[in-house]
């Protein structure tokens, strides 16, 4: 468990603008989900139309075949939805927003009682009422270097001019 420091808030409350992960990657999410949506299902109808026989209502391995494409629409249907989300900070709240500009999650940044690292570029943030997973894109690491770097410089030359 990492509680947040001021310094960790001061630092999230200075980064300012929309991040969103690479647009080759939303294209491939948004094709996977059409794939997940149509080409699937119909492989199914189309096995039940034209198959040589069709498919066996008692035959396990035939069941599992059909459950399977009927529940690739729904993971299709998540896929497309949270494809190509973004990130909004505008120095008191980070907003999660879907592709179409619809907030997911919105936290306060004061009011963040944990930041915890899940994996390499995903961080946990933690509020007493709501959680937020962050994915840091390449933009967002930018972003958090270049304040990282001010804040360090301010810090060097602070002594040097008191």
């Amino acid at each position: 468990m990492n509680y947040t420091t001021p310094e960790d808030l001061e630092l999230l409350k200075s980064i300012r603008g929309s991040f969103r992960g690479k647009k080759t990657d939303t294209i491939v999410g948004l094709f996977f989900a059409v794939l997940m949506m149509t080409a699937l299902p119909s492989i199914t109808i189309y096995t039940f139309l034209v198959g040589d026989g069709g498919l066996s209502p008692t035959s396990i391995k035939d069941i599992f075949f059909v459950a399977l494409n009927i529940l690739s629409i729904p993971f299709g249907i998540f896929l497309w939805r949270f494809t190509g989300m973004r990130y909004e900070f505008d120095g008191e709240r980070i907003t999660h927003r879907f592709r179409n500009g619809k907030a997911y999650r919105e936290i306060r940044i004061s009011d963040l009682i944990e930041v915890t690292k899940r994996e390499e570029g995903v961080y946990f943030l933690r509020t007493e009422r709501s959680e937020l997973s962050l994915v840091i894109t390449k933009e967002l690491q930018k972003e958090i270097a270049e304040q990282v770097g001010r804040h360090n410089s301010g810090q060097r030359s602070a002594p040097a001019s008191a």
